[in-house]
């Protein structure tokens, strides 16, 4: 509390400006990405200070951001900007359908511009459908990328998170998934894997790739995101699942978790 203001980072700076506005007890608290710096508890805290502003006293908040998870988890209704005006006001799950319906859908990355001296480097990445053009949840997904390695690196992270639209976490997979290795020699590798079918419900979905040192820097930049949509394929004979069927709602569809069945 006795550190001078200009000796704080731009993190302290926005932590301490939102505490003080928090508790001022405004009828209106605009906030914008204050959720992007801070910890994971100060960010816990955030969230809950803003719900008991907007929800336990009654009080009007304007909250401003990317995050679709957060928005959809604190806000009612929504209104998106686009150059600076009103495109859509509406109900939150609404509003955030319609920002992400005019994503452009990137199936494909190729890396023209990166600096050869990196020790890693991520040089293409895809996701396509194992067989068909279309992805059917009745269809294998495939995963493929390749990375240079321009130097050893202890605890080399090569994978991939899978993420719903609203940006929920769904799944995670590595390279040394099988082996439980922890780096790779310098080279070039190509890694390739599969989402089984009928695991993933229809609905749009984002592939977050991971070129990283642990905790140290991540080579796999923003525009590497891949994104696919999945389609239901009426033609099936399982009992598929969906998104808008309460009956059926749920993230994935284990079809191996059935072990046998018999006739008595």
């Amino acid at each position: 509390i006795d550190t001078p203001v200009k000796r704080y980072s731009s993190g302290m700076t926005v932590r301490l400006g939102f505490a003080v506005a928090a508790h001022l007890d405004p009828e209106i608290l605009v906030v914008d990405e204050v959720l992007a710096v801070g910890d994971a508890e100060f960010q816990k805290k955030a969230i809950g200070k803003m719900e008991d502003v907007s929800r336990g006293e009654g009080r009007t908040v304007l909250f401003v951001s990317h995050n679709m998870v957060s928005i959809q988890r604190l806000c009612h209704r929504g209104i998106l900007l686009n150059n600076g005006q009103i495109s859509y006001m509406g109900g939150i799950t609404d509003t955030i359908r319609t920002y992400l319906s005019g994503q452009v859908i990137q199936s494909e990355y190729n890396n023209t511009q990166y600096n050869p001296s990196d020790r890693l480097v991520l040089l293409w990445a895809r996701v396509s459908p194992a067989r068909g053009n279309f992805f059917y949840s009745s269809v294998p997904i495939d995963i493929d990328f390749a990375v240079r390695i321009n130097a050893r690196i202890p605890d080399l992270v090569i994978g991939f998170n899978i993420r719903s639209s609203f940006n929920y976490p769904i799944a995670r997979a590595d390279y040394n998934d099988l082996d439980g290795i922890t780096s790779l020699d310098p080279g070039e590798y190509v890694f390739h894997f599969q989402i089984p079918a009928n695991r993933l419900s229809n609905g749009s979905y984002n592939v977050v790739l991971d070129v990283a040192q642990k905790n140290v820097k991540n080579y796999a930049g923003e525009d590497s995101l891949l994104t696919f949509k999945v389609e239901i394929d009426e033609s099936q004979k399982i009992n598929v699942f969906s998104e808008p069927s309460q009956e059926k709602v749920s993230i994935m569809r284990e079809t191996d978790w059935l072990l046998s069945y018999n006739k008595l």
